[in-house]
């Protein structure tokens, strides 16, 4: 078993005692332009909104097709059927509705992520300063590119 440090190498730092420090690498910065950005904002939450959507329309769906087994069952003839068949209609609407109340609290679930992610998460306090960054340049921009023919102090009178 060998206790001793390794050898310092070049970007390192031996302090003796045990205590070995590498240098860290340098932070590399990478430019990132606005639909790079717009494109990360989505990233988030699209998952989220993905199955949000589904559970919508598997709600909507169940929600119809149980408006029509109730509208299209002739209830005198599924009585005279007997009990057994009864339970079978009975057990298809109550399968309906589970699957319309289902859908319904998995679609407000993944309502409330997305909120969550464009409200309060570290994604959206980054997304937010980011976004005034580049709110901030293109008004920087805009205020830089003005043609002074078009701008309205142009045209009020100037005091000497």
């Amino acid at each position: 078993m060998d206790d001793a440090p390794p050898a310092p190498s070049q970007g390192s730092y031996d302090a003796g005692s045990g205590i070995f420090v590498r240098s860290q690498p340098d932070e590399i910065g990478v430019p990132l332009r606005k639909d790079d950005f717009l494109t990360l904002c989505e990233g988030e939450t699209s998952q989220a909104r993905s199955s949000r959507d589904m559970c919508i329309g598997v709600c909507g769906t169940a929600f119809v097709g149980f408006l029509g087994v109730l509208a299209a069952i002739d209830w005198d003839t599924v009585l005279k059927w007997g009990h057994l068949k009864l339970i079978i209609v009975i057990f298809l609407i109550v399968v309906l509705l589970i699957a319309t109340s289902g859908s319904a609290v998995a679609a407000y679930i993944h309502n409330k992520k997305v909120k969550n992610a464009s409200l309060d998460s570290p994604y959206s306090r980054l997304r937010a300063r980011l976004k005034a960054a580049y709110d901030a340049l293109d008004s920087e921009t805009k205020i830089q590119n003005q043609d002074p023919d078009q701008d309205p102090d142009h045209l009020l009178p100037r005091e000497f």
